[in-house]
């Protein structure tokens, strides 16, 4: 999936691109040829998966009575559903 992101505004331009699995381009005469995008999610949000299983952890190590966990009790009464 192509994941690329531009906002434009009056003062300029901001783009998020998809993550690739190198850094290298090369524009020569046969055109400009860049690295192939991650396949799947999990290998293009590696990282972010990783913080947010690490945090999820972390909340139910620290039981139902951490402040973290009274934060997000919280947080989900403000959800318009519940």
């Amino acid at each position: 999936y192509d994941q690329r992101v531009e906002a434009f505004g009056e003062k300029g331009m901001l783009t998020a691109k998809n993550e690739m699995t190198n850094t290298v381009e090369l524009a020569n005469a046969n055109g400009h040829l860049m690295p192939p995008a991650e396949w799947s999610f999990p290998e293009r949000y590696r990282e972010a998966y990783r913080i947010e299983l690490t945090e999820f952890l972390d909340l139910v190590k620290a039981g139902p009575q951490s402040e973290a966990h009274k934060a997000e009790q919280q947080q989900m009464l403000r959800h318009p559903r519940i």
